[in-house]
């Protein structure tokens, strides 16, 4: 999915913008999983688990949202993606890069 016209923002920087402010929407509900925090760390990563895709989203003390990675959640109706331990594994490779304490998983 690509993003016609880019515009600069909050979501620049990303694959799709209209992906990258669906996710961090979707964020504001509620996280799968936390660490970080914009303004102690300056950054805040989370995961954002939907039905067919799952999303490790970060933002930064600039306020910009990047969409770090997108894994396939589901194959079929409801056999567990392979790539959810990759996704899991990426998380936590993420949380210890940045010296980071998860909030909640």
């Amino acid at each position: 999915m690509r993003t016609i016209k880019a515009r600069p923002g909050k979501f620049e920087g990303n694959h799709s913008l209209l992906e990258a402010e669906a996710v961090y929407q979707a964020s504001l509900d509620g996280v799968d999983a936390e660490a970080g925090s914009v303004t102690e760390d300056g950054i805040w990563i989370g995961m954002v688990i939907g039905k067919a895709f799952s999303w490790i989203i970060s933002e930064d003390r600039n306020g910009f949202v990047s969409i770090v990675q997108r894994y396939r959640t589901k194959i079929g109706s409801a056999v567990q993606h392979p790539d959810c331990e990759a996704r899991d594994r990426d998380f936590e490779r993420l949380v210890e890069a940045f010296g980071l304490e998860e909030v909640s998983k």
